[in-house]
């Protein structure tokens, strides 16, 4: 049998009791639960600290990443690195040295450097436009590539048994005094838009380079090339633009004698 519902054994109500509230009268947050709380307090100041050492840790790589950006890659500093390439160890100072992977102590298969003439220094923030090629200044920078020999001539010793064979047989008088120019056979099919230079009545190891012509030539900022051995077991090829020809003699003993300057005794 259902006992049927009475109102007296039904528990009475209880009165709502207002929720605890975080909030004060206005619906915003107690200013004093904010004071109060040590973890909160923590937090505010933990969050400032790594602000700081945020802002010093961008400044300081303003400052040395920045520095190297206006260098563009290039470098004023004179240490001198020593590099072994074959069976030669050379000091060469960092602000000769072009590519910035390469300004470290240590192994190396080759060594692409630099030097403004006719002083053969290195790159310096005075001549910050010659070594960017910036500006309407006469071109007058060397590029010089160190690596092993490849080769059992260098350029000269390659003029009677190579370079005699993809020559016209008669030069021409150049622009250049003391320098006979060479076109090259069309026939052969090599160095097409190149000029042979060779010194003039020189029998013994004479200077020969090599230089582009024509628009390439109009183009390039060191059209001219040429290879001479070193010390070693090392080839050192250099690059140059095409009026320093007129100084051919005392360019190639001022690279060699940068070259020597640089390998250890």
């Amino acid at each position: 049998m259902k006992t049927a519902y009475s109102p007296s054994l039904a528990r009475p109500a209880r009165p709502m009791q207002p929720a605890a509230s975080s909030q004060d009268g206005r619906g915003g947050l107690s200013v004093q639960n904010v004071v109060a709380s040590p973890t909160l307090l923590r937090m505010v100041m933990l969050a400032m600290l790594c602000l700081a050492a945020f802002s010093v840790i961008v400044s300081l790589a303003g400052r040395v990443y920045g520095g190297q950006i206006r260098l563009g890659g290039n470098s004023v500093d004179t240490t001198r690195q020593e590099i072994v390439i074959a069976n030669a160890v050379l000091n060469v100072p960092s602000n000769h040295i072009r590519l910035r992977e390469q300004r470290v102590s240590g192994v190396s298969a080759r060594l692409d450097l630099y030097a403004l003439w006719p002083a053969m220094t290195g790159y310096a923030l005075a001549d910050r436009a010659m070594f960017e090629q910036k500006g309407d200044e006469v071109p007058r920078l060397l590029f010089i590539s160190i690596e092993p020999q490849q080769m059992s001539r260098d350029m000269t010793g390659r003029l009677e048994p190579i370079y005699r064979q993809l020559v016209e047989p008669v030069g021409v008088p150049s622009t250049v005094p003391g320098l006979d120019a060479y076109a090259f056979r069309a026939d052969r099919a090599v160095f097409n838009n190149e000029t042979l230079f060779v010194a003039s009545g020189v029998t013994d190891r004479p200077f020969v380079a090599r230089c582009m012509s024509g628009a390439e030539a109009e183009e390039a900022i060191a059209p001219c090339e040429r290879d001479v051995f070193l010390p070693g077991g090392l080839s050192a090829k250099y690059r140059f633009p095409a009026h320093l020809l007129a100084d051919f003699a005392a360019l190639d003993a001022a690279v060699i004698g940068l070259m020597d300057s640089f390998l250890a005794d």
